[in-house]
């Protein structure tokens, strides 16, 4: 089981992001079971790897959050969970904005049906958005921000592996 990064499928709701310029990526793995979009949801943020996350959240911009919500969210029963808000959701996707509405978080999963089994590839993606300078009206992403870009894919690649490993510890 490899996580790889890899192109935005077309479908995505991460691709308005992709069309108006903003940096986006995508990684994805396939894993041997099916794996329902709201099991993703609720396996990513309660992972490992995110739970830290929500930990320095909590203490950094006071926005806490908990299993339970994660598990509302992801049956859709809440849209506001720890720094993000729903920006979009259909049934295989979900698209999160961040409270400062610099970034996006985006999670989506699609069946593979084989002969010999089920798997499901996860995707997980996110947009930095470039801002519009003011003086000559061109958008960019802050230096600051590009040169966090290969740590920012560590990470991804961390949460990723580290959801994967739940949903396989609840196989």
């Amino acid at each position: 089981m490899k996580i790889e990064e890899t192109p935005l499928p077309e479908n995505a709701l991460l691709q308005k992001y992709v069309k108006s310029g903003d940096y986006t990526d995508c990684f994805s793995v396939v894993i041997d079971k099916h794996v329902s979009q709201a099991d993703f949801i609720e396996a990513f943020y309660n992972s490992r790897v995110f739970k830290l996350e929500r930990f320095i959240l909590t203490c950094l911009v006071f926005k806490p959050s908990s299993d339970r919500q994660a598990a509302q969210l992801a049956i859709g029963t809440i849209e506001k969970y720890a720094a993000w808000n729903l920006e979009a959701r259909n049934e295989n996707q979900l698209l999160m904005c961040d409270f400062k509405q610099a970034t996006r978080s985006w999670l989506m999963t699609e069946k593979i049906e084989t002969n010999e089994s089920t798997q499901t590839r996860l995707f997980f993606g996110s947009a930095l958005i470039a801002r519009t300078n003011q003086q000559n009206n061109e958008k960019s992403i802050p230096f600051l921000i590009k040169s966090m870009v290969p740590a920012h894919q560590f990470y991804s690649k961390c949460l990723l592996n580290s959801t994967v490993a739940k949903l396989l510890r609840t196989a």
